[in-house]
C-alpha cells in the first residue's frame, strides 16, 4: 500500500484525487475483470489500473505475485491500524525509503555511508528497523558472488561442451568404421559418391543438430523458471536474459557446425 501523497514523488506525476472508497492498483495478473478489492471488511472501487510501478524491481525476487495499491492518505492510516489490530505482534509496520547519490570519492562516499548508518543505529537503538545501502560498500561483494558464478558457468559450459562433441564425434567415427562394410556394398550394386556423401550428410546432420534441437526445446520451457532464479539474485532483465540464451544456443549452434564438418569429413573417408 502506498499514499497518493508518496505515489506523486515517486512517480513524479499527479493523479486524480481519491475519495476514501477509491483505489488505484498495479498487479501482475488476476486484476483485469475486477472493479472492486475487499480490504479488512471494506470494499474499495478500482478508479484505475496502472502499466508499471516504479518499485516493482524492489519486490521481483519474490516467488509470489505482488500487488500495488494507492489510496488516499486517510484510507492508508485506516488499512494501517485496521492490519495492527488483525495481526498483532505479525504486523506489518510502515517502510520510507530515501536514495540519493552522493559526490566525491569512492571512500568519501563510504566514509559518509558509514557515518549515516552509525547515526541512524544511534537512534534506534542497535534495533533492525533501518538498512543503509552504498554502492561502493557492497560492490566488492558483489563482484565476487557474481564474478565467481560467471567463471563457474564458463568453466562448466565449457567442459561440458567439449565433453559432448568429443563423444559424438567417437560414436560417429566408430560407427564410420562399423558401416564401411555397408556402404561398400550399395557402391557396388551401383551408388553414387555423391549419392554416399548425401547419406552421410544426412545421418550425421541428425546425430548432431537433433541434440542441439531438443535443448533448445527444454531451455525454452525453463526460460521462465529460469527468470524466477535469477530474480532471486536480484537480476531481473528479461528481455537481456532471452538476447543471452539466443546467443548462447546461436554460439553451440556454430560450435556444433564446425564439429558437423569435421566429423562427416572423416566418417566420408572412412566409409569410402
Amino acid at each position: 500500500f502506498l499514499s497518493s501523497t508518496e505515489y506523486e514523488k515517486l512517480a513524479k506525476k499527479d493523479i486524480n484525487e481519491l475519495n476514501n472508497n477509491e483505489i488505484i492498483v498495479y498487479g501482475d495478473k488476476g486484476l483485469d475483470n475486477k472493479k472492486t478489492i475487499n480490504i479488512a471488511g471494506n470494499e474499495y472501487s478500482i478508479v484505475e489500473k496502472i502499466k508499471s510501478f516504479p518499485l516493482k524491481d524492489d519486490f521481483e525476487a519474490q516467488i509470489l505475485d505482488n500487488y500495488f495499491i494507492i489510496v488516499n492518505d486517510t484510507t492508508m492510516n485506516l488499512i494501517y491500524e485496521s492490519q495492527k489490530v488483525a495481526y498483532g505482534e505479525a504486523q506489518s509496520y510502515k517502510i520510507y525509503k530515501m536514495n540519493f547519490d552522493l559526490s566525491g570519492s569512492d571512500a568519501e562516499k563510504i566514509t559518509c555511508a558509514k557515518a549515516i548508518e552509525s547515526s541512524l543505529s544511534e537512534y534506534f537503538m542497535n534495533t533492525n528497523a533501518y538498512s543503509v545501502d552504498c554502492k561502493q560498500v557492497v560492490s566488492d561483494g558483489f563482484y565476487s558472488v557474481y564474478g565467481g558464478l560467471f567463471f563457474l558457468g564458463l568453466f562448466l559450459g565449457t567442459l561440458f561442451l567439449m565433453a559432448t562433441v568429443l563423444i559424438i564425434y567417437y560414436k560417429q567415427i566408430s560407427e564410420g568404421y562399423e558401416d564401411k562394410e555397408r556402404f561398400d556394398i550399395m557402391q557396388k550394386v551401383g551408388m553414387s559418391h555423391s549419392e554416399v556423401k548425401s547419406t552421410i550428410s544426412a545421418q550425421v546432420i541428425k546425430v548432431f543438430f537433433l541434440p542441439i534441437v531438443m535443448a533448445g526445446i527444454h531451455v525454452a520451457f525453463a526460460f521462465k523458471l529460469i527468470t524466477k532464479l535469477l530474480a532471486l539474485l536480484n537480476l531481473f532483465n528479461t528481455k537481456l536474459f532471452l538476447v543471452c540464451t539466443l546467443g548462447t544456443v546461436a554460439v553451440f549452434a556454430v560450435i556444433y557446425g564446425i564439429v558437423y564438418l569435421v566429423t562427416a569429413r572423416e566418417y566420408y573417408k572412412i566409409v569410402t
